[in-house]
């Protein structure tokens, strides 16, 4: 991601902040992520098609098997032992719908 000069500025402003601010910003920053996740979540459903990024970078697919407050758990087919499906719990935040 490349920084945007409003995102310098921003940058400039948080290092000028006190731990008042700081946590003030910190909350803010949380909610937003909360609320970004209950939108992605919603676009989900048991049985969907979704894809995600994995550990090294690389995009693995896979079916919602359950929505869980903070977590999907998302089911794979295991590639390395060639039988069965493995289950990965994702952030809501990381996953790419179909």
């Amino acid at each position: 991601m490349q920084l945007t000069a409003e995102m310098k500025e921003l940058k400039e402003l948080i290092f000028e902040m006190d731990r008042d601010q700081l946590n003030a910003i910190s909350n803010a920053c949380r909610m937003r992520r909360a609320e970004l996740d209950n939108r992605k979540k919603s676009e989900l459903y048991v049985g969907g098609r979704v894809k995600f990024k994995g550990k090294y970078g690389e995009i693995i697919e896979g079916t919602v098997a359950k929505i869980n407050p903070k977590t999907v758990h998302i089911n794979v087919p295991d590639n390395f032992r060639g039988a069965g499906t493995v289950t990965w719990r994702v952030s809501p935040g990381f996953i790419i719908t179909e």
